[in-house]
């Protein structure tokens, strides 16, 4: 079955679906850090490669679980703009679905990250 068409969503849109993700069929909320100071210092910790330090600094910031922090880690996209599943180009915003896939692509800043190649946890 081909994904539904890509759209911009909001946080709340994607935690309201079940499951949050087309592709991965996760079930955790996905996690929005408001504060671009907050969003700056999680994104520098992943271009570090703290993916631990990244998820216990998500929680401790916006008081998210364990599953949360961990559900938005994963979903998180590359610097390049590519969706972190499958690597076609993502629309614009803080969080959307993949026009090719269906995986849902979270951006904490509005560079993204170095990276889309994440080893797995």
């Amino acid at each position: 079955m081909p994904p539904p068409p890509s759209k911009r969503l909001t946080f709340q849109e994607a935690n309201e679906r079940r499951p949050r993700c087309r592709e991965c069929v996760c079930l955790a909320d996905f996690v929005f850090v408001q504060d671009e100071t907050d969003r700056k210092r999680l994104g520098a910790l992943i271009e570090q490669g703290r993916t631990m330090t990244f998820m216990d600094q998500l929680q401790r910031t916006t008081g998210c679980s364990i599953p949360e922090s961990k559900a938005t880690y994963t979903h998180l996209i590359g610097r390049d703009g590519l969706c972190h599943w499958c690597h076609s180009k993502v629309p614009d915003g803080d969080i959307a679905d993949c026009p090719k896939c269906g995986a849902v692509n979270i951006r904490i800043f509005e560079s993204g990250f170095a990276g889309n190649q994440r080893s797995a946890m």
